[in-house]
């Protein structure tokens, strides 16, 4: 579910709707969204401020990990700040900033580092510059599983866990149509 603020509701129904069909909500799977902080800083489309956005984002984290196995619980996006006209180098800070915020919010309800991050997911743009987005990649990836190991003394080095499970949205190219007419077929 690409939601953030309705993410809690939705959840909840997708729960509900299981259980009322004689599913184990144990056994669905998905991605919530569910990423608050992108919010504030590159969409401004929030209904809650600030700290209630993050507790309703935190709860619905540590739902999902305790009860819906399945389920990751938050993507977290620095394609959304790339868009808002951030430089590749501060769309991956954000991604890994936000990262850490959520593993903060987890460690301080008593959750493992390693129980937690293998449930993250990440959205990063795509843009046209091939081998520079190939290279972002690889930065992530190696940058993401530094902190957890140096930082948040991470050892679970499983995939999820120190390496990233990114989605690549080639869709948020939405330059190309403004820069080069010409090469943006509809």
């Amino acid at each position: 579910m690409t939601i953030n603020a309705t993410a809690p509701i939705l959840l909840a129904m997708w729960v509900v709707v299981a259980e009322e069909s004689g599913v184990d909500p144990a056994s669905l799977r998905g991605m919530l969204q569910n990423e608050m902080p992108k919010e504030f800083l590159a969409r401004k489309a929030y209904i809650y401020d600030i700290d209630t956005g993050m507790r309703y984002s935190l709860d619905v984290l540590e739902h999902c990990i305790r009860h819906l196995p399945k389920v990751n619980p938050v993507s977290l996006s620095g394609g959304h700040a790339r868009e808002a006209g951030a430089s590749r180098a501060l769309e991956v800070a954000c991604g890994i900033a936000d990262a850490e915020v959520y593993l903060q919010g987890m460690v301080d309800r008593g959750l493992g580092v390693d129980e937690v991050a293998r449930r993250f997911t990440f959205i990063f743009g795509a843009h046209m510059e091939l081998l520079a987005e190939a290279a972002k990649f690889r930065v992530v990836r190696s940058l993401y599983a530094q902190r957890l190991r140096e930082r948040w003394g991470a050892t679970d080095r499983r995939r999820g866990s120190w390496v990233p499970v990114s989605r690549c949205e080639p869709t948020r190219s939405w330059r190309r149509s403004r820069t080069s007419p010409g090469t943006s077929i509809r």
